[in-house]
């Protein structure tokens, strides 16, 4: 009985571990927002997830916007790593029991920072049906404040991910839907370009790129709201 004890508790131990630097995917603990909150969804992949990042679970991008945007708010990360905006990638987001939650969740503010997987060579489609997907993907949320982020730039060749896909591909679906709907849109990809001290591995920003991610979203939402 004590050794299973023991191993119970390493494995407690070491599950913690990889929760706090953004390991395990399929952790996705969700805030209940109170009836005066604004309740804001965080879209994303293993970029809005916080894969990399120490201290998750109170330092992943949307955790910190929690802490900027305050008590008035409640921010959920709904970011799933690996998921991509094609209905025909490896693993597509509106497939995934978290994308309904999120709608679920109803949200008054929707921040979508989603399509770095889509580079992959066997992911990427052309910008037009990458179009299509996404718009069919932001559907539920268009009566809703939505905010598209470009993507940040991949300053390293791995994972299969491709950053002039990233440059000539996928953020010009995602900039192009942002003007067909009228939506904000926010351009991190220049703010990221050449900055290899925000990132933990050229594609994953570490804690001062999720830091200035949730900064600019911050005063997005504040000079929106103004």
């Amino acid at each position: 009985m004590i050794i299973v004890f023991a191993v119970l508790g390493l494995s407690a131990v070491i599950l913690h571990y990889y929760i706090e630097k953004g390991s395990v995917a399929s952790y996705h603990p969700l805030h209940k927002a109170d009836a005066f909150q604004v309740r804001v969804a965080c879209i994303g992949d293993s970029i809005t997830y916080g894969f990399g990042i120490e201290d998750w679970s109170s330092c992943n991008y949307p955790e910190v916007l929690q802490k900027l945007l305050g008590k008035g708010y409640c921010v959920n990360n709904f970011g799933y790593s690996s998921r991509t905006i094609s209905t025909r990638g490896d693993f597509p987001y509106i497939n995934e029991g978290l994308y309904r939650k999120s709608i679920e969740f109803d949200p008054d503010i929707v921040i979508i920072m989603l399509g770095t997987n889509d580079s992959k060579p066997y992911n990427v489609e052309d910008s037009e049906q990458l179009k299509t997907d996404l718009n069919n993907l932001i559907k539920p949320y268009l009566e809703h404040d939505i905010y598209l982020i470009s993507l940040l730039p991949a300053l390293e060749e791995r994972f299969e991910i491709s950053d002039v896909r990233i440059r000539e591909t996928i953020i010009p679906a995602i900039r192009g839907t942002a003007e067909s709907y009228s939506l904000n849109y926010i351009d991190l990809y220049s703010v990221f370009l050449n900055r290899r001290d925000l990132f933990v591995d050229g594609i994953h920003p570490n804690n001062k790129g999720a830091e200035l991610i949730a900064q600019i979203v911050y005063e997005t939402i504040q000079n929106r709201e103004v």
